[in-house]
């Protein structure tokens, strides 16, 4: 197993739940998060930690869910989108190319510059082989050497956490906007509850 560093970006984020943000759970999934009493049922946890379920939320996110209607994949999802950054083999330049986390996160949030958003960078737990079912270990769906099927979405460099990343994990954000051709940052805020990642071993940064 790694640690995994990843950004995540979230657009025109509700000032209350930013402000509250290092005081809360940490980051839930949108199944926990559109619970309308604000619950999560444990016993429905592993029905929905599975393959097709993540396929689902890598390629379907927008789309009307097949397995939990009502409502879309990005509601009833266990799954929260990280990115770690990617390489890609452009192979007509005899060239490897890196896809940033940051750049890709700041997209994301500022819905390629149309709003304010805010990346939230953490640490997460990776196996080094898929593990859809055990909650404790985020998915590289990234890496295509362990998970291979297609998807138009594999330049995003996802690292799809499960249920939801704790408080302790969560470092900073720091709120971004476009301007011009490039994204600005403002200074980070850091959680004063961050537990460092330190006692683990093979810690990996993001791209």
């Amino acid at each position: 197993m790694h640690v995994q560093w990843c950004v995540r970006g979230v657009a025109e984020p509700d000032p209350t739940w930013l402000d509250n943000l290092f005081s809360s759970g940490g980051l839930t999934c949108g199944w926990w998060l559109n619970r309308p009493d604000g619950t999560l049922p444990t016993a429905e946890i592993a029905e929905r930690l599975d393959d097709l379920q993540l396929y689902l939320h890598q390629n379907w996110f927008d789309q009307p869910d097949p397995r939990f209607p009502p409502g879309r994949v990005r509601e009833n999802t266990p799954f929260i989108s990280l990115s770690a950054g990617v390489v890609s083999r452009e192979v007509r330049f005899a060239a490897n190319v890196v896809h940033r986390a940051q750049l890709i996160a700041s997209e994301f949030a500022t819905r390629y510059g149309r709003v304010p958003g805010v990346l939230i960078y953490c640490w997460v737990v990776t196996s080094t082989v898929p593990a859809v079912s055990i909650e404790a270990v985020a998915e590289e769906i990234r890496d295509l050497n362990s998970n291979r099927p297609y998807s138009t979405y594999q330049l995003e460099g996802e690292v799809a956490a499960k249920i939801r990343v704790p408080v302790t994990q969560l470092y900073a954000y720091q709120r971004v906007r476009r301007r011009g051709l490039s994204y600005r940052l403002d200074p980070a805020v850091f959680n004063p509850t961050f537990t460092p990642p330190g006692p683990l071993s093979d810690i990996r940064a993001f791209l």
